[in-house]
């Protein structure tokens, strides 16, 4: 997920036990939800939903409750849309307050790639992770997750048998 798709999760949309269904994300620009980037409204994209995933979405809603189904909502007024910023200024506050152990150089836009690596190192295909992570071109997006497997004249992971 994209971190403006991520601030517009919503409870409604679970599409299956183990798929979701992306259809929306807070604008950048407008701060309002609107459809995904590098899609025509209504357009979505279905991803895989953990167990753990649904459960912690579940969790959120029952014990803070939503506004039409979305669990973020802005934090000084819930009936506005979560402001797509809040997402890198709390992340911000996090690191230099030390509640987490962050490593240097992680950001929050750092966690598609660590999923991108994840997926592809256990053998998925590429095809398929460019499709849940709503990239249009695999080999241009994930030319970073594939030059950082190990050189070809070792014997490559499953993750670059396609390389």
């Amino acid at each position: 997920m994209r971190n403006g798709e991520a601030a517009a999760v919503n409870i409604n949309i679970i599409f299956a036990d183990d798929v979701y269904r992306i259809m929306e994300q807070v604008n950048q620009t407008t701060r309002k939800y609107g459809r995904l980037k590098h899609r025509k409204p209504g357009e979505h994209r279905d991803v895989p939903l953990s167990v753990r995933a649904k459960e912690t979405i579940e969790w959120c809603a029952d014990r803070c409750g939503t506004v039409d189904g979305y669990l973020l909502g802005h934090p000084m007024d819930p009936g506005r849309d979560f402001p797509y910023c809040y997402l890198d200024s709390q992340w911000r506050r996090i690191k230099e307050v030390g509640e987490m152990d962050i490593s240097e150089g992680i950001v929050i836009c750092g966690f598609r790639h660590f999923f991108a690596s994840n997926c592809l190192s256990n053998g998925i295909p590429i095809t398929d992770v460019a499709e849940w992570m709503g990239t249009t071109a695999p080999m241009s997006r994930l030319r970073p997750t594939v030059t950082s497997c190990p050189a070809r004249s070792a014997r490559p992971p499953s993750c670059c048998t396609w390389v």
